[in-house]
C-alpha cells in the first residue's frame, strides 16, 4: 500500500475573475461564472457502485464532501442529490447523460437539466473517453459544459469517478502503475481528496500555488497546502477546505459573513518599465500558513487571443485587469502583501494564472515585500486600494503602460482565453508514481512529456453555450 501519493490535474485553460484563487469561467461583465442559487443545484447521482463502495455509501460520501463546501460559512449555496433519474449507467449507456463534446450528438445533454455523477466501477468510460492506461491513473473528473449565453451563469455540469482501483480491486483489472509496475489499490482517503477537489471544480473553482513552497514529494500529509493546489496531495482523512478555498468560493457564492468579517485587498503589479506585470504570484500572509491567501496578477485579465496560443499575455492581447489582484483577508490581522514566481512545470493543461503556454523567470530568490496591511486598516467590510505597485522586474506580461488597464471592472469577454465561447473544462484527478516529485515532473516536461499526456489523457469536448 502506498504511503505517499501525488496526482495531475488536468485543468483548462482559462480568463478568471475573483477574489484569491480565481474560477476558471467568467461572464461577459467580469464576473465568475456560478451556477443559480436561488434554488439548491441538483446532482444526480447513478443507481451503481463504486468499486468495493455500495450506492447508499457513494450517496453517502457525496453527501458529506459536498456538505464540506456549502456548509461554509462565507458560503451561501446549496446542493440537493437526485437519486431517481439515471439508474444503472455503464459503457453501454453513458452517452445518454455524459456530455461528451460540442462536434457529437451530446449537445442536447447541455440544456436537459441533468448533472450527472457517474460511478465508472470497471474503468471502462474512463479508458473510451481518455485513452489507453488512464482507468488506471484517473480517479475522477469534473467539467463544466453549459452556460447562459453571457457567461454568467452555469448551466450543465457533470462528475466522472473511476472506482476501478479502489482498494481490494479484482485481479483481473490488472490496475498495474506505468512506472513502476507496481499493483494500484486507491485509498478511501485519496478517492475522498479526489472528490473533494472536483466538487470545488464543479463549482468552478480554479487552481492556486498558495504555500506551494511547502510541497515536497517525501511529505505524507499537507496540513496548509489548500485543495485546489495543482498537483494533488494527501491532505489526511476527511479533507477540509483551506483559507485559500474558501476565500475562493466566498468570491463566488459570499454569504453575509464575508462583509462582517473580512476586508478586500486589491491593486496592480508593474514592472520595472512601469507596465502592468501579469503572472507573478501575489501573496497575503500573516506569517501563519493556515490563513495564508494568494492570487496571480491578471488572474482578473480580459482580452484578445491575438496569436491564438491560448493566453492573452502577449503585447497587446491583455485589455482590462492586467496585473490586477484582489483578495478577501480576514478582519482584524496585519498582513504582508509579497510577490513570488510561479513554478515553471505549471503551464498549458496545468496552468496556474494567464500564463498558460510558459510561466515567467521573474529571477526572485528572497522574500519581496510590497506593502503591510494592518489591523486597523483590514476592518471588516472595507476596501483597500493599494494602487500601482512597482517592482524592479524586468519580465513582461500581461503588459500595458500604467493606468491604462482599468482595475476590478469587468472583463471584455467571456469564456476562457479571451474567447466568446468557452473552451474545454479539463478538472481531473489522476494517481501516478508514488515516488514522483515535482523536480521528475519538470523533467518530464521538458522531454515532451505533457504533449504524450494531453493526447492520452485529455478529452475532445467544448463548452457550448445555452
Amino acid at each position: 500500500m502506498r504511503a505517499i501519493w501525488i496526482a495531475l490535474l488536468l485543468t483548462c485553460l482559462a480568463i478568471t475573475t475573483a477574489h484569491a484563487a480565481a474560477p476558471q469561467f467568467v461572464s461577459d461583465s467580469g464576473n465568475g461564472s456560478t451556477w443559480n442559487t436561488n434554488t439548491a443545484i441538483e446532482y444526480h447521482v447513478e443507481s451503481g457502485t463504486c468499486g468495493p463502495f455500495s450506492n447508499e455509501q457513494m450517496l453517502s460520501k457525496l453527501s458529506t464532501l459536498f456538505g464540506r463546501w456549502t456548509s461554509l460559512t462565507e458560503v451561501d449555496i446549496s446542493v440537493s442529490a437526485n437519486t431517481s433519474e439515471l439508474g444503472q449507467v455503464g459503457i453501454d449507456n453513458y452517452e445518454t447523460y455524459y456530455y461528451i463534446d460540442a462536434d457529437s450528438s451530446s449537445s442536447t445533454l447541455l440544456t436537459d437539466g441533468i448533472n450527472p455523477i457517474i460511478f465508472d466501477d470497471d474503468g471502462t468510460i474512463t479508458e473510451e473517453l481518455f485513452g489507453t492506461s488512464t482507468q488506471n491513473t484517473l480517479i475522477a473528473k469534473a467539467s463544466l459544459n453549459g452556460f447562459s449565453s453571457d457567461f454568467s451563469t452555469v448551466t450543465d455540469g457533470q462528475i466522472l469517478i473511476n472506482c476501478r482501483c479502489l482498494e481490494d480491486p479484482l485481479a483481473s483489472y490488472n490496475c498495474l502503475d506505468d512506472l513502476s509496475s507496481e499493483l494500484i489499490e486507491w485509498t478511501e482517503d485519496q478517492l475522498d481528496a479526489a472528490l473533494i477537489r472536483e466538487i470545488g471544480r464543479f463549482f468552478n473553482l480554479g487552481f492556486t500555488v498558495t504555500e506551494s513552497s511547502d510541497y515536497s514529494s517525501t511529505t505524507t500529509e499537507y496540513a496548509d497546502l489548500p485543495l485546489l493546489f495543482p498537483l494533488q496531495f494527501n491532505p489526511g482523512s476527511d479533507p477540509e477546505p483551506r483559507q485559500d478555498d474558501v476565500v475562493a468560493l466566498a468570491s463566488l457564492y459570499p454569504s453575509s459573513n464575508v462583509v462582517e468579517n473580512y476586508c478586500t485587498v486589491q491593486g496592480t503589479l508593474l514592472n520595472a518599465s512601469s507596465e502592468t506585470l501579469s503572472c507573478i504570484n501575489v501573496v497575503a500572509t500573516t506569517g501563519i500558513a493556515s490563513q495564508t491567501v494568494s492570487q496571480v496578477s491578471g488572474a482578473l485579465s480580459a482580452g484578445t487571443d491575438g496569436n491564438a496560443d491560448g493566453d492573452i499575455v502577449d503585447s497587446g492581447e491583455c485589455e482590462t485587469n492586467c496585473g490586477y489582484f484582489e483578495f478577501y483577508l480576514q478582519s482584524g490581522l496585519e498582513y504582508s502583501i509579497q510577490i513570488e514566481g510561479i513554478d515553471s512545470t505549471y503551464v498549458d493543461d496545468n496552468a496556474v494564472g494567464p500564463c498558460i503556454n510558459e510561466q515567467l523567470s521573474p529571477g526572485i530568490t528572497s522574500t519581496t515585500t510590497l506593502a503591510t496591511i494592518t489591523t486597523s486598516q483590514c476592518s471588516a467590510g472595507t476596501t483597500i486600494n493599494l494602487g500601482d505597485l512597482q517592482t524592479n522586474l524586468s519580465v513582461s506580461a500581461g503588459a500595458t503602460s500604467s493606468g491604462s488597464s482599468s482595475s476590478g471592472g469587468g472583463s471584455s469577454s467571456g469564456g476562457s482565453s479571451g474567447s466568446s465561447t468557452a473552451s474545454s473544462l479539463n478538472a481531473c484527478s489522476l494517481q501516478i508514481d508514488s515516488q514522483a516529485s515535482l523536480s521528475w515532473w519538470s523533467w518530464f516536461l521538458m522531454m515532451g512529456g505533457l504533449m504524450v499526456y494531453r493526447m492520452i489523457v485529455k478529452p475532445k469536448r467544448a463548452a457550448v453555450t445555452k
